[in-house]
């Protein structure tokens, strides 16, 4: 096992340098250093030797900080000097290593850039798939490992199917003291806002992130709602918690997607007080042979283009085949603004509720075409409700056993897709089975 530490001689970095070695000496880790300067007006200077003598010198520093460690890391600690972009140097000696986790200081002499592209934690999380420490204090890893009490850690949990990140690293964390470890999510209240709906609504969640979480010896479970930033109400439940270390997995968005979502690890490593452990999210496909599809899931919007969607899914199922279409609706909001003024609207009644439901599972059925009825298909109707379509979809596949999604696209692009967003894509984003993408006909190809 093999742990790397990113230095910059700041004092956030130092503390990162000694949790490092002290985790390295319980895990019985090698632990290795890395310096990464950026000289380039002294590789402009007249004087001979400038830039190599500048390297030199912070080869000494990093030679004598690596010694100064060797008593907490129980071992010889290794260090190295590349010039380089920090997190562009990280990245590649992480990978030359073979290192499971890599250290590194909340905050370090490296301004934030222009077009707020971050500190360089933040840069290294960006960019890494790797598990990363960003370490904020010292205090609470000493007192853990000096065998004075359990550390506290709060695993931050995703709705979807109780999906938590990977967790092999709180199980090493297990073999180095005794860990008190709660997991917490937070929901954004949408036809949940009644009270009892958003109670039935808690239980539901906290029972399908449990299970999920009690295979990794955590029993205690958060659920809270909250509007906003997710960031900020999770740090409100770690801090409810006394939590010493946050666990939380990395979508690792880029570019526009990330614009739009926003990044809930990058948002916790900027403004937590407590250490945080970034985990990347790889979600874990169904053990199942490559073969012919037997369940097919079609999202049905009732466009045009649901229907050749739906006659392609139909011709990969074989006989006996189960086609499964599904609805996404809107949930109902409780209340409307209109001309300034805030208008409560009485909620449905069961019956409203139910007829709802079956006009469109009705209509659903009304779409399947007479030749593909004949085929000797078997049919599942749904009507769903989800202010985010794209994980409505992906729930409903779990859900139903799918082996396949086909969906159709409506080919947004420019301007039109950054503002109306693609359904399909947040699929292809989320889904851990495969998806079959049907562009509209405008965008095939003509035989000639």
């Amino acid at each position: 096992m093999k742990l790397l530490c990113g230095i910059d001689f700041s004092e956030g970095s130092l503390c990162a340098a000694r949790v490092a070695a002290r985790l390295a000496g319980a895990f019985g880790a090698q632990l290795a250093l890395l310096h990464a300067p950026q000289l380039p007006m002294l590789a402009l200077r007249p004087e001979a030797g400038a830039r190599d003598g500048e390297l030199a010198r912070r080869r000494t520093m990093l030679a004598s900080l690596a010694t100064e460690l060797e008593p907490l890391a129980k071992a010889q600690v290794l260090s190295e000097v590349i010039e380089g972009l920090p997190e562009e140097t990280l990245a590649a000696a992480a990978s030359r290593l073979g290192v499971v986790l890599i250290v590194i200081g909340a905050t370090g002499d490296r301004p934030r850039a222009e077009w707020n592209l971050g500190s360089t934690a933040a840069r290294t999380i960006k960019g890494l798939g790797l598990p990363v420490l960003v370490v904020r204090e010292e205090a609470s890893i000493e007192r853990w490992l000096a065998g004075r009490g359990a550390l506290r850690v709060l695993v931050g949990a995703d709705g979807r199917d109780g999906q938590l990140p990977p967790l092999e690293l709180l199980e090493t964390l297990r073999g180095a003291g005794p860990v008190e470890a709660s997991a917490g999510h937070v929901y954004s209240p949408g036809e949940e806002r009644r009270r009892q709906a958003s109670e039935e609504h808690e239980r539901a969640l906290a029972a399908r992130i449990g299970k999920k979480a009690a295979e990794s010896g955590i029993r205690r479970v958060r659920v809270a709602a909250g509007f906003g930033r997710v960031a900020e109400h999770l740090l409100e439940l770690a801090n409810a918690e006394g939590a010493e270390l946050l666990v939380i997995g990395t979508h690792r968005r880029q570019g526009w997607d990330r614009l739009v979502h926003g990044s809930v690890s990058l948002d916790i490593v900027a403004s937590s007080r407590v250490n945080a452990l970034v985990v990347p999210l790889l979600p874990s496909v169904p053990a199942v042979a490559v073969g012919t599809p037997r369940r097919v899931l079609v999202p049905i919007d009732f466009s045009p283009l649901s229907l050749p969607a739906l006659h392609w899914a139909a011709r990969l199922l074989p006989t006996g085949g189960r086609l499964q279409l599904v609805h996404v609706a809107a949930p109902y909001v409780s209340a409307v603004v209109e001309l300034g003024a805030y208008a409560p609207l009485p909620p449905p009644s069961p019956a409203e509720l139910a007829r709802d439901q079956g006009d469109v599972e009705r209509r659903l059925r009304e779409l399947i075409p007479s030749e593909i009825a004949a085929r000797g298909l078997e049919f599942d109707v749904e009507a769903a409700t989800g202010f985010d379509a794209a994980a409505a979809i992906v729930d409903c596949a779990a859900r139903l056993g799918s082996d396949l999604i086909c969906m159709p696209t409506h080919g947004r692009s420019g301007l039109s897709r950054a503002l109306l967003g693609s359904i399909a894509q947040g699929v292809l984003r989320r889904s851990p089975i495969p998806v079959l993408v049907v562009p509209p006909p405008d965008r095939r190809p003509r035989s000639s």
